[in-house]
């Protein structure tokens, strides 16, 4: 099998911009030559609970469900539009928000779906 090029970038929740602190708590991926973009995002308050306890559990919640369905809009214009790398160098780019995303990495994969699911297993889980 080929390898094919991904570019990944960690997704972070970052509730509190004074501190700095932040979990991981996605992946979003782009393959140029597979023509591949999707993301993975975890809902799980309960590790998160450790390290914000005196954040109201709806922040999160409500925020990672917003966060799911803009990246899913995302998802399909990168997929209809031929600069689909620019829709995602727009995505992650640095911003004050939320949800922030680290460096953009890159990585070789047999399949980029079992690679999201890798990364995602590795930095989120």
């Amino acid at each position: 099998m080929t390898n094919t090029a991904c570019h990944y970038a960690i997704v972070r929740f970052l509730p509190f911009v004074e501190t700095g602190e932040f979990a991981n708590v996605g992946i979003v991926m782009y393959a140029p030559t597979a023509r591949y973009f999707d993301f993975q995002l975890s809902n799980k308050w309960r590790r998160l609970s450790g390290f914000f306890d005196k954040l109201d559990r709806r922040v999160f919640a409500q925020g990672v469900a917003a966060f799911s369905e803009e990246l899913a809009r995302t998802r399909q214009m990168a997929g209809q539009e031929s600069s689909a790398q620019w829709v995602f160098d727009d995505l992650v780019r640095p911003r004050e928000a939320l949800f922030r995303f680290s460096a953009v990495r890159a990585v070789l994969a047999e399949s980029p779906q079992a690679k999201l699911q890798e990364l995602f297993d590795h930095y989120v889980e």
